[in-house]
């Protein structure tokens, strides 16, 4: 787990405070993202955004690749220091796989403080954020153009 930065006593605003918001306050993670992707007002890519901010924060799943799940949420669940998590054994691989461990990762984050969001695109796109930050990330969200669903709708 890195070191993070206290997110209550942050400064930033818009994509600089939604990039502190889902790398859960990695300070080397956010400045790298903004590096890549600029102070902009509105995010038209989500994949450029997810390249930048990397797989320990943002998940770009390929929904025929089940082990490339598993993986990047393994990363995610390390970097935020959280163990336990076990993905389901059925369906044994594809698609099928990916939504069945994507729906019990979504189910089991809020009992750890945090929630599993996916970003409203075609490509399966998702972060993790601190429960207490949720609405915060949903405004900035909006404000920023960023579609935000369900786990439980999207990753279908």
């Amino acid at each position: 787990m890195s070191d993070n930065m206290d997110l209550a006593t942050t400064s930033r605003t818009g994509i600089g405070r939604w990039l502190e918001l889902v790398c859960d306050g990695d300070e080397e993670a956010v400045q790298a993202a903004l590096d890549a992707v600029g102070d902009v007002d509105e995010v038209e890519d989500v994949q450029e955004l997810s390249e930048a901010a990397g797989v320990r924060h943002m998940l770009a799943a390929d929904l025929k690749d089940d082990e490339s799940v598993e993986w990047m949420l393994g990363e995610m669940l390390e970097q935020r220091g959280l163990e336990g998590f076990e993905a389901p054994e059925e369906p044994p691989a594809g698609a099928g796989r990916c939504t069945a461990v994507l729906q019990a990762f979504a189910d089991w984050v809020p009992q750890h403080g945090y929630v599993a969001v996916a970003l409203g695109d075609c490509d399966w796109h998702g972060v993790l954020v601190r429960s207490a930050y949720y609405d915060e990330l949903a405004a900035l969200s909006g404000e920023l153009g960023i579609e935000l669903q369900n786990p439980r709708e999207a990753w279908t």
